[in-house]
């Protein structure tokens, strides 16, 4: 009912994603539009790992795919829960990340939620390759001046998106372990406008 969810497999050498993405996106007439590729395309951990890292324009060309078609990235890949909001001269891109790997049920409230982005992410985690630290804290703090918004833990557990495709309201409910009351609720649609 109005709602696309594209997949693409982010190590598939066949296939042009930016191209497909493209294609399948402003073809589309979807109120709201959904990207799901399992490494995410903005970094947002200590590791920096993204889609396209090594192929800046290639990644330029993504983001402005995604931003320009409206559409919200769900990934994974690094075992944490975070949103993130991503500006570009096409407009925003939102990104999901959720971690499903429940090793403790009784884990439901985080130790730490982390909510400023920057070189600070590299440096809270100094024993994770610190041969390629300073070219981490670099990354992060160039990847910052287009950040507006950011939250991260590593609590797993869920989630479930509720969409209204009528109104195009898009609002996040992220639940720790197997709980049945939301840990979190964020208004993914609220952050696309901010």
């Amino acid at each position: 009912d109005k709602v696309q969810v594209t997949c693409v497999d982010p190590w598939d050498k066949t296939t042009d994603i930016v191209s497909f993405l493209e294609n399948e996106l402003s073809r589309s007439d979807a109120a709201v539009k959904f990207v799901a590729v399992h490494e995410p395309v903005i970094p947002v951990t200590e590791r920096c790992w993204h889609l396209f890292r090594d192929q800046p324009e290639k990644r330029k060309k993504l983001l402005e795919v995604i931003a320009r078609n409206k559409a919200i990235v769900l990934c994974a890949h690094l075992h944490r829960y975070s949103v993130v909001r991503r500006e570009t001269q096409y407009g925003p891109v939102v990104q999901i990340m959720v971690v499903s790997v429940v090793q403790d049920s009784n884990y439901l409230v985080p130790q730490k939620v982390i909510t400023e982005y920057g070189s600070s992410l590299a440096e809270a985690v100094p024993e994770w390759q610190p041969e390629t630290m300073e070219q981490r804290k670099q990354m992060l703090a160039d990847e910052s001046k287009f950040i507006t918004y950011y939250k991260q833990t590593d609590l797993p557990g869920y989630a479930v998106i509720k969409i209204n495709s009528r109104t195009g309201n898009v609002k996040l409910e992220y639940y720790a372990a197997y709980g049945k009351k939301p840990y979190d609720k964020i208004s993914i649609s609220e952050i696309l406008r901010k």
